[in-house]
Order: structure tokens, then C-alpha cells, then sequence
């Protein structure tokens, strides 16, 4: 436990409009507020606010427990938006909370969801967007150009156009497999 006490906490944090106390001093670009202390022996070491707030007002954080924002803001101090679960648990509701929405933040409501042919979920709304896309894009004169004309035979960044990169998007695009994994693969780090 840090040796902080629950002024030091009060004198760091702004309560917003829903009673969450947001965070003012460092933050990482994760969200969650960090405090800097001193070990005997000039070791520096740093905790989560949120865990030492956990600690000050309702005690020891159980062995094997994480600490989940029920407001699920992470720079939120409040220990009454704290609670010490099991890992399992906090995934869970992590995972919970995601699935309110849509990666475009349209509500899953019964009337939004509809299923793949593969049984995917997919929301309603994104697919109008999508389509309309489709349709003003082929009605501007578009024409999708699904193979490679005999003289391009690699793609901008010099893969080859074979079975195994080539493939042709919804949209008649022509993609490379392995610019693809390369872009994911970029976006994870």
C-alpha cells in the first residue's frame, strides 16, 4: 500500500456531472491516472489511481482480483464506482459493454440486428450506409476492374498478383492479401 492518504486523492481529482472522479494529474494514453511514489532506498515506483483510491476508502484489494469501473471511465477515482472482481468478470464486462453498439456506434436494439448467411451479426444501418455507398459510387460512372490488366501484374508496393494475394472487395476493388495483414498487423502495435 502507498503511503498516500484520502486528501491527497481529493486534492488531484474534478467530479463531473455523473459523480465519476476524473483524474487530473498524469494520465497513460490508456486513460487510467497514475501517481508516482518514493520506496525507502530511492526506488520510484508508480500505481494506478484507481487502485490506490480502491485501497484508502475500502481496504485491501483481494488477492487475485482486478479492479473494474462500473462507469466504465477509466480515469474514474470514485470508489463507489470501483468494485474487485475476477479477470474472467472484467472481461466479461468489458466485452458487454462493446456490445451495446456497433463499431459505428448505432444502438443493437432487436429492430437494427440482422444475420449474415453465415450467421454474423451485422447492424442494419451500417449495411444502408454501406449500399448507398455501393449505388452513388456505380452511378458516378464507376466501373470495378476485377483483374489486373496484363501489363500490372504487381500491386503499388510490389506483390505479385497471384491466386493467394489477389482478391476483389465488395466494392470490385482489387486488394493485396499481404498489404492487408501488413496494415493489420501495424494497427495491433
Amino acid at each position: 500500500m502507498i503511503h498516500r492518504n484520502k486528501s491527497y486523492i481529493l486534492q488531484r481529482i474534478e467530479v463531473d456531472d455523473s459523480g465519476c472522479w476524473i483524474w487530473q494529474r498524469n494520465t497513460l494514453k490508456s486513460g487510467y491516472g497514475t501517481i508516482s511514489y518514493k520506496l525507502p532506498g530511492r526506488i520510484n515506483k508508480t500505481a494506478y489511481a484507481h487502485r490506490v483510491a480502491y485501497e484508502l476508502w475500502k481496504g485491501p484489494i483481494p488477492s487475485g482480483r482486478q479492479i473494474d469501473h462500473l462507469c466504465r471511465n477509466r480515469s474514474c477515482c470514485n470508489p463507489e464506482h470501483l468494485e474487485a472482481v475476477t479477470p474472467r468478470e472484467n472481461q466479461l464486462r468489458k466485452r458487454g459493454s462493446r456490445r451495446d453498439l456497433c463499431k459505428r456506434g448505432h444502438p443493437r436494439t432487436p429492430e437494427n440486428i440482422g444475420y449474415s448467411k453465415d450467421g454474423h451479426v451485422r447492424c442494419k444501418k451500417c449495411k444502408k450506409i454501406t449500399n448507398a455507398l455501393r449505388e452513388e459510387r456505380l452511378k458516378s460512372g464507376y466501373k470495378p476492374n476485377p483483374k489486373p490488366k496484363s501489363t500490372d501484374t504487381h500491386c503499388p508496393y510490389g506483390h505479385a498478383w497471384d491466386d493467394y494475394t489477389l482478391y476483389i472487395s465488395p466494392l470490385g476493388d482489387r486488394k493485396c492479401r499481404e498489404c492487408s495483414k501488413t496494415r493489420k498487423r501495424l494497427a495491433k502495435s
